[in-house]
């Protein structure tokens, strides 16, 4: 059977143009490509307390994500001064575009941007 490689419409033989684009049939089909998706940018941050809660909160709710800068904040200090910029060192995270009002919404929504340091990080007098 003829195929369409444009519409993918299947044709009965004898068929040599598809009707509706007007290509010269083909075949066989060739293997459907899915493009990959546009990522845009959610936040970027320096603080090393944040960038886990909210990698967490996307994965808990299957936003895919990339974090573009993730090796040099690993080399981020943790305790005091943790959560301001060293050196403008910050790591971008960036989701899918068709996501990324749900992923606004869930950060708005669940994390929350603090100075104050977890109770394991803090010296105790």
């Amino acid at each position: 059977m003829p195929f369409c490689p444009q519409c993918r419409s299947e044709f009965r033989p004898g068929f040599d143009r598809c009707s509706d684009c007007g290509v010269a049939l083909v075949d066989t089909l060739p293997p459907e490509r899915h493009p990959e998706p546009h990522y845009e940018l959610l936040m970027a941050t320096a603080d090393p307390d944040l960038l886990p809660l909210v990698l967490s909160a996307l994965r808990a709710a299957d936003i895919p994500y990339v974090a573009d800068g993730g090796e040099a904040a690993s080399l981020l200090p943790l305790g005091p001064g943790a959560g301001t910029s060293h050196g403008g060192v910050a790591v971008e995270i960036l989701v899918p575009a068709d996501r990324l009002a749900e992923a606004e919404a869930l950060i708005e929504a669940g994390v929350e941007v603090t100075d104050e340091l977890p109770p394991e990080l803090r010296e105790e007098d």
